[in-house]
């Protein structure tokens, strides 16, 4: 099969097959959470060991033939997923019960969400918190955040672009 030269027909352009790497890594951490304005036992505090899957991609290899070293990205992990979550009880701010709660555990005990602390949201909140840091390297987007908050049940964030 030969190259295509000069310009690119338009009924040619949607048969060119596009290309992406996709990286995925994990990260697990233990969490006590308590959802609020809930009818059933979730709205008592309990705990779960959370697995995060994060997925980035780009269209490019470094000069190393990576997306993203895995190296850099378990530190980026560390420093904002487990450092915000691992061994925290995570609340909504906006909640009275919360508010008491919060005045009697130290302040090193509590991860304050504006909103409720599900597995939903806790994806679109470490997705906010890495949004910036993966910025930072060149061609490299988030793809995706998926929390599971049991073996069997997660709930996944992405953005289309």
């Amino acid at each position: 099969m030969g190259l295509i030269k000069g310009p690119i027909l338009p009924f040619l352009k949607d048969k060119i097959k596009k290309h992406e790497y996709l990286l995925t890594s994990e990260i697990k951490f233990d969490a006590a959470h308590r959802l609020s304005n809930y009818k059933g036992k979730c709205s008592r505090i309990h705990g779960h060991t959370y697995r995060i899957v994060t997925t980035v991609k780009s269209f490019k290899l470094n000069d190393l033939g990576m997306v993203i070293d895995f190296y850099k990205l378990k530190n980026i992990f560390k420093k904002h997923i487990e450092e915000k979550y691992d061994h925290k009880t995570i609340l909504l701010v906006d909640d009275n019960e919360n508010q008491i709660l919060g005045r009697v555990m130290h302040e090193n005990w509590v991860t304050w969400m504006s909103n409720n602390p599900t597995a939903e949201n806790i994806a679109k909140d470490i997705w906010d918190d890495l949004i910036p840091v993966i910025k930072m390297f060149k061609d490299v987007k988030l793809d995706s955040i998926t929390v599971y908050e049991t073996v069997t049940n997660s709930a996944t964030y992405r953005e289309k672009l």
